[in-house]
């Protein structure tokens, strides 16, 4: 009968502390089902890489006439649209479950 006995808390032990090895990793909040999961917001800044369109100004010499049909050479200014890759910082928030 102690035999029985014996081997009955030995298998018992051995069974809890194989229950409790493999939730070590877990934390013990998620095993409760009083505390539902709750959730953490984090806020982390990646940078991003943009491209904006931009008006940029040149000059350049154009040849007009004046009312006798003689030539002469004027300064203009124009525009010409460029594309530049601009650096953002963008928020991203990840909510991780956390507990008390």
């Amino acid at each position: 009968m102690f035999a029985t006995l014996k081997s009955l808390v030995l298998a018992s032990v051995a069974a809890f502390l194989f229950a409790s090895t493999a939730f070590a990793g877990t934390p013990a909040c998620d095993t409760k089902p009083e505390c539902p999961p709750r959730l953490v917001a984090v806020v982390k800044y990646v940078k991003v890489v943009c491209p904006v369109e931009k008006e940029v100004p040149y000059t350049c010499t154009v040849v007009k006439y004046d009312h006798c049909g003689k030539p002469y050479k004027v300064e203009v200014t124009k525009y010409k649209t460029i594309t530049v890759e601009v650096e953002k910082l963008v928020k991203v928030v990840e909510y991780v479950s956390a507990c008390k």
